[in-house]
């Protein structure tokens, strides 16, 4: 995505209290939580606590977004709820919306959220494309242009059959390109 958008001639800033990728680009910061599952991440966005490695993140208990303010994020949530088989669900999603609406309106900060219809399995997961059509119908009754669905499971074009780990969850570096 860096190599892209530098291509392109956007000027940005990663921002996030992880770090990657130092060794291939100068900006490596990012708010991706290998693992997370949706709950975790509303509470991180209310007051900085990662559920998940059980650490505060934030200095203070502040809210996520004030330490590490963003004006898009790209969310692509569910996978780990699913394979858990703890029910993610659009509710959650929804939540976590919430949670960023909250902080737009408090600190007078816009936000752009790119929500994803998450990948699909290699062998192929019913409960994902159910959930995903949940939160595409959550996304469009929301009616707030500055949420967008973004079709990962099907507009990717992710070869599932060829393009996926052995794990049968996680995509090879060539659907991850997608």
């Amino acid at each position: 995505l860096y190599t892209l958008l530098t291509a392109a001639g956007y000027d940005f800033d990663f921002v996030g209290h992880q770090t990657g990728g130092y060794g291939v680009f100068p900006d490596a910061e990012h708010g991706g939580i290998p693992g997370t599952r949706d709950q975790y991440l509303v509470r991180l966005l209310q007051d900085g606590y990662d559920l998940r490695w059980e650490e505060q993140i934030t200095p203070g208990s502040q809210p996520y977004l004030d330490v590490y303010p963003a004006d898009l994020i790209l969310l692509h949530i569910g996978t780990n709820d699913i394979t858990h088989g703890e029910g993610a669900s659009e509710g959650s999603v929804s939540q976590i919306l919430n949670e960023i609406d909250a902080w737009e309106l408090r600190t007078g900060n816009q936000v752009t959220v790119l929500v994803a219809r998450i990948i699909n399995r290699k062998e192929y997961s019913l409960i994902t494309t159910q959930y995903n059509n949940n939160v595409a119908a959550m996304v469009a009754a929301r009616n707030d242009p500055s949420i967008i669905l973004v079709d990962i499971e099907n507009g990717a074009g992710i070869n599932y059959a060829t393009e996926m780990q052995d794990d049968l969850i996680h995509p090879l570096p060539a659907a991850y390109t997608k």
